[in-house]
């Protein structure tokens, strides 16, 4: 089994995700992205306890998605999360959905992040030592070959 910390694995295509072409509908994809984010990110700090310490969070603004395999009932995937970017406030995020087992991509979810206060509902800048996680994150990211090439920003490639 893979063992990197920014991998979710054996998330199974329920039944009630079938849509009337017999096939995950395109909601569930999306769905299927967003619960993992929030399980992934908190290997950087910025999952749901934190949100609930600290009360600040991250705001999706930007979201692109590739469907690029039919999944079925009772198949079974793994998502994969990225850090490529970070500033201030932002997070840039590139998500993939694999066949379990295999490097088949079935999804690629690409995405901004901005952080923000729940309570003022403004962008507040990362701590330091957060900020200092995350290009740490980053860096080693962006180092991996493999990224670039299946990449649909610009920024990711530099």
């Amino acid at each position: 089994m893979d063992s990197d910390r920014f991998v979710s694995h054996g998330h199974v295509v329920q039944p009630e995700w079938i849509d009337t072409y017999d096939h995950m509908n395109m909601a569930r994809y999306v769905s299927l992205f967003d619960e993992v984010a929030y399980e992934l990110l908190e290997r950087v700090g910025l999952g749901a306890p934190y949100a609930a310490r600290t009360r600040h969070g991250l705001f999706i603004v930007d979201v692109r998605i590739r469907y690029l395999m039919e999944l079925r009932a009772g198949m079974s995937v793994a998502i994969k999360l990225r850090l490529v970017g970070c500033d201030h406030v932002r997070v840039h995020m590139w998500l993939e959905m694999l066949l379990e087992g295999s490097s088949t991509l079935c999804a690629t979810q690409e995405q901004i992040g901005l952080h923000a206060s729940l309570d003022r509902r403004k962008t507040v800048p990362f701590g330091a030592a957060q900020r200092a996680e995350l290009e740490e994150v980053v860096a080693v990211h962006r180092s991996e070959p493999q990224h670039a090439s299946r990449a649909l920003c610009m920024s990711c490639k530099r």
